[in-house]
């Protein structure tokens, strides 16, 4: 594909395979890797077989719960620093709200969502349907219901890879992808500069009718910012990096979009990078245990070691590498190739430089379980592969093996995150309660010393 080229001369059927060749007539061409169009919506056999009741509940079911665990996890990353709250939660146990959590399940949501990137020709609809249901983790809307734009291409089979591909089953241009997703970024973060804008207001309202203000609330809401944008690491790589290579491929140089391309990378990944590097690699141990760094940049160094505080490039570097392997590069085996080698590298990383600190077993844990999981969903993709030698009923059972696999672990997250939310609300409810008896008994002192003795002896 290259932009700006309004017929697709030299495709081919790659491999010769019979499901490359199904059913393709003139008026109704076949649609390779992209939205399913004429003849393919009715097709109820093959790869082209709309999801089942089954798929489409289930789907709908992992994506909610994916939605509400990320709910779950901004809450915790604003809670944990509560330190009314602390006393109730044991430090180092598994159902304690945790910074750590927030960044690797972004991770793991966003490489579910760059599956449908990649241009694998052999997937089954129903799993680009699954996989695609996630582009909200991308900053992109899913719109499959729109009905597909007219189209100039005069060839019996059309295939569509990549980020091109995606953009057509989602329902967005390949041109307007990097603008949709830099908007939905600044609207993300739009949101939560709000409430910290909110926060401010309210605190200074308390301090104006003379009661205590809680300038704490403030640096944990703006904590919740920077987990925005390691949220947007690798979205705005991916979009970014491809819009670059379209505007070189095609020949067709336009000053604004690259404009735009090019400040992204610089400011918003590069500039902040090297920010929060300079800042981290500049305090003490001392300064990045008080709460205005715990909450601000509490998310990249938190649960590590002082050696070990500059852990989070790694994991930056591996969010922008794989934005930029999708975004750049047209060969998914290559792609993958390279996808595995970095999440190996990855571990391997992990294992020997043991970043994390003493009693977070749990962070150790967790951090070679889901890359393991990671790892298996890119070996399941490449059945998908053009070359790929398997049968339709075998694609099928690959594809359920991802979807079954990735919908235990998100429901599974899912539950730990409800537990751990109850156990919070039960916790904040004993700090409101003990804090309406200080009250009170502040009240009764207030007013006649000797009732607040009475009360005392009464209560103990």
């Amino acid at each position: 594909y290259i932009r700006g080229d309004p017929t697709f001369t030299s495709i081919s059927d790659e491999g010769s395979s019979s499901i490359f060749s199904e059913g393709g007539n003139g008026s109704s061409p076949l649609v390779i890797g992209g939205k399913k169009r004429g003849w393919q919506t009715e097709a109820q056999t093959g790869l082209y077989a709309a999801s089942s009741s089954f798929h489409n509940t289930l789907r709908f079911s992992v994506c909610s719960a994916a939605i509400v665990s990320i709910m779950f996890l901004m809450v915790f990353h604003f809670e944990v620093l509560n330190k009314g709250l602390a006393r109730h939660f044991p430090t180092g146990s598994k159902w304690t709200p945790n910074t750590w959590e927030s960044a690797m399940y972004v991770q793991y949501i966003q490489q579910i969502a760059a599956i449908s990137a990649l241009t694998l020709l052999k997937t089954p609809y129903f799993l680009w349907e699954f996989t695609d249901l996630f582009s909200w983790a991308n900053f992109l809307v899913y719109r499959a219901q729109d009905d597909p734009p007219a189209s100039g291409r005069r060839l019996t089979t059309i295939i569509l890879g990549g980020l091109v591909g995606y953009g057509d089953r989602i329902g967005t241009s390949e041109t307007e992808m990097m603008y949709e997703t830099i908007s939905g970024f600044a609207l993300a973060l739009g949101f939560f500069l709000g409430i910290v804008f909110g926060a401010t207001m309210y605190n200074r309202w308390l301090e104006h009718i003379g009661e205590k203000g809680r300038r704490g609330v403030i640096w944990r809401c703006l904590g919740l910012v920077p987990l925005v944008w390691f949220f947007s690491l690798l979205p705005l790589t991916m979009t970014v990096s491809f819009e670059i290579s379209m505007e070189f491929k095609s020949g067709m140089l336009e000053l604004w979009p690259l404009v735009v391309a090019f400040l992204v990378l610089i400011l918003v990944i590069c500039g902040v990078t090297i920010v929060v590097v300079r800042i981290l690699l500049h305090r003490t141990e001392r300064d990045l245990r008080r709460l205005r760094s715990r909450a601000l940049w509490g998310v990249f160094y938190a649960d590590c070691k002082y050696g070990g505080r500059l852990f989070f490039l790694l994991v930056i570097a591996q969010q922008v590498c794989m934005g930029m392997c999708l975004g750049l590069l047209d060969d998914s085996m290559v792609i993958l190739v390279l996808l595995v080698t970095l999440h190996v590298m990855f571990l391997v990383t992990v294992f020997l430089t043991n970043p994390f600190q003493d009693g977070t077993l749990l962070v150790k844990r967790g951090t070679y379980v889901i890359t393991t999981v990671k790892l298996v969903n890119l070996a399941l993709a490449f059945a998908f592969l053009p070359m790929s030698t398997l049968s339709v009923p075998g694609l099928d059972r690959v594809a359920n093996a991802f979807i079954g696999l990735n919908s235990i672990v998100i429901i599974g997250w899912c539950i730990r995150h409800v537990l751990i939310f109850g156990k919070l609300v039960i916790a904040s409810t004993k700090v409101e309660f003990e804090n309406w008896n200080a009250r009170n008994l502040q009240a009764a002192y207030d007013i006649s010393p000797s009732s607040y003795q009475l009360a005392v002896k009464t209560r103990y």
